[in-house]
């Protein structure tokens, strides 16, 4: 009795097998031609009509599609003033040049250019107002892209896109201002982290922090978290006369085994960590590892450099 099953099942399976191979053959044959016949006739005598645009199978989506993917009829379109960037089918000067833009725009062939650019804008511009769309601009292109920058409702935007001359419209993304939280008493600005209004973190409670003129900070640790450190640099060579954390200072932090560090690497001695008097400590958190030498980007050394590096023969 399996036996038996199994080889109705194994029929069933061909049969199917053969049907899709039919259809694919059918799909393959009517997709050789531009426009598909009224009827096709594969090789097997299955007969396949095209009925596009003939029947209606709004009720087979519906009835296929999840409710969340199907659009809301009931809902209205969201249309507010947005600033759009339209882009003009002619030519950009850098499009249009074989040469710099500089070098084109000192020919009499970039000038031209440039005023067929500013001409095709004042165009499209001036049929916006024939077509009753209000705008305000707001800026123009015309070295990299010949473009126009305007603020329009978005309800027209899809009115735009069918304009001549017109390549593309598209809308530029808005961000939310952020709320500043305010206490209900003092309706002071609430800061846990104790920085100034503007962002910049209050230091001034600190020892030899903007005491004098001459104060630049001596003895005062900063820990920097970026990608990574290139500790072998000239500007991280020479070490600071008043040294804030040195390799017994390290030692004893290690030896308090209350440090997140320790705890990602499962233990770290000083020499795992301790690079110089200039760099005391030095560890990845990302990879839970001493080998703070950064693999894709130099703006963690570029941000140390900034607050700790010295160089007596200067950058470049």
């Amino acid at each position: 009795m399996k036996k038996k099953w199994r080889r109705i099942l194994c029929g069933v399976l061909s049969l199917g097998l053969a049907s899709t191979l039919v259809i694919e053959q059918a799909l393959r044959s009517s997709a050789s031609n531009e426009v598909l016949n009224s009827s096709v006739t594969t090789s097997s005598g299955v007969a396949f009509k095209d009925v596009t645009g003939t029947l209606d199978t709004s009720k087979l989506r519906e009835s296929q599609l999840n409710d969340s993917v199907l659009k809301n009829k009931d809902v209205a379109p969201r249309y507010e003033t947005r600033t759009v960037m339209v882009t003009l089918s002619g030519d950009s000067l850098a499009e249009a040049s074989d040469t710099t833009v500089n070098e084109y725009l000192h020919t009499f062939t970039g000038q031209n250019t440039l005023s067929a650019i500013r001409k095709e804008q004042n165009s499209f511009l001036q049929a916006l107002k024939k077509e009753g769309i209000a705008y305000t601009e707001n800026d123009r292109y015309e070295t990299l892209l010949n473009a126009v920058a305007i603020d329009i409702n978005t309800k027209y935007v899809s009115k735009i896109k069918q304009m001549a001359g017109v390549e593309s419209v598209v809308i530029t993304t808005a961000y939310a201002e952020p709320k500043t939280i305010k206490t209900s008493a003092t309706q002071e600005v609430f800061n846990a982290t104790s920085v100034y209004k503007t962002g910049i973190y209050d230091s001034t409670s600190f020892t030899n922090i903007g005491s004098s003129e001459n104060d630049l900070g001596e003895g005062t640790v900063v820990a920097i978290l970026d990608t990574g450190l290139d500790y072998t640099h000239e500007a991280f060579q020479r070490n600071p006369d008043t040294i804030a954390w040195d390799k017994a200072e390290v030692s004893a932090k290690l030896d308090g085994l209350n440090l997140r560090a320790e705890e990602r690497s499962n233990g770290l001695e000083t020499k795992d960590v301790y690079v110089s008097d200039k760099v005391p400590f030095a560890y990845d958190y990302a990879d839970n590892d001493a080998d703070v030498y950064p693999s894709y980007s130099n703006h963690g050394t570029h941000v140390a450099g900034i607050i700790g590096g010295y160089d007596e023969s200067g950058y470049t």
